[in-house]
């Protein structure tokens, strides 16, 4: 049965003190959580926040010093994959199947508008799954493809490999909610529209609650959000950062 989740990624106030910029044309930076570990299997595969310095900068905003050495590049854009643990490694192997699909959503912050220096809730991804492996089971030619398979990984790390015909970093982010009584919520008009979203013992997302992410949510109605997704026109892009 095809299902989709929903996922919080990226650095944000919450995990790393900083949430990376947007702008009301429809751009924005994806900027990962940091890592302070190098990988097991040789500096070749480790990321830095250098890489994603340039963009943050060009476009207006600027990456604080204590976003600096490597960082967890988790989802990977540009390889289509996306790897996680513990509660949502378990989330993914047991609601996710081919065909099944994750949107992935940030913190942003305005940089422009009315609401500059507000936090916004945004689509930034979209990943149709192709399909799900334990991280240990990924072979060398696809170490470097996904921040859990830069290192040593055990059974409970699971990776997604995208469609790449249907996936990939969006062009323009999507705002969906916004950070209101002290915390991130989707805004309820969206839920209408998506047929709601749901917790794994089946209970309703209440106020459009997404602050906590160890147990991402479940889109209750998939078909439903996956009508009002494309009739965005969300444009697909391979890549970190354009």
């Amino acid at each position: 049965m095809k299902n989709g989740l929903l996922i919080r990624v990226a650095v944000d106030s919450n995990s790393d003190g900083w949430n990376a910029p947007c702008r009301t044309n429809g751009r924005f930076c994806y900027v990962p959580i940091g890592d302070p570990n190098r990988s097991d299997r040789g500096s070749y595969f480790d990321h830095s926040y250098d890489e994603f310095r340039p963009f943050v900068t060009a476009l207006g905003g600027a990456l604080p010093p204590h976003l600096s050495g490597n960082c967890h590049l988790d989802p990977d854009f540009a390889h289509l994959t996306y790897g996680d643990w513990k509660s949502r490694g378990e989330r993914i192997r047991e609601f996710l199947c081919p065909g099944s699909f994750i949107v992935f959503w940030a913190g942003l912050r305005w940089l422009d508008g009315k609401q500059a220096g507000q936090i916004v809730c945004s689509i930034i991804g979209f990943f149709r799954v192709a399909h799900i492996l334990n991280a240990s089971s990924v072979g060398p030619l696809h170490y470097h493809c996904n921040a859990h398979t830069r290192y040593t990984a055990s059974d409970d790390h699971t990776v997604v490999f995208a469609d790449p015909s249907d996936s990939g970093r969006l062009k323009k982010h999507i705002p969906i909610g916004e950070h209101r009584v002290d915390a991130q919520r989707i805004r309820q008009e969206y839920l209408d529209a998506w047929g709601n979203l749901r917790r794994r013992n089946g209970e309703l997302l209440k106020d459009g609650y997404i602050q906590l992410s160890g147990n991402p949510p479940i889109f209750n109605d998939p078909e439903r959000f996956e009508q009002w997704f494309y009739r965005k026109r969300p444009e697909f892009v391979h890549a970190n950062n354009v």
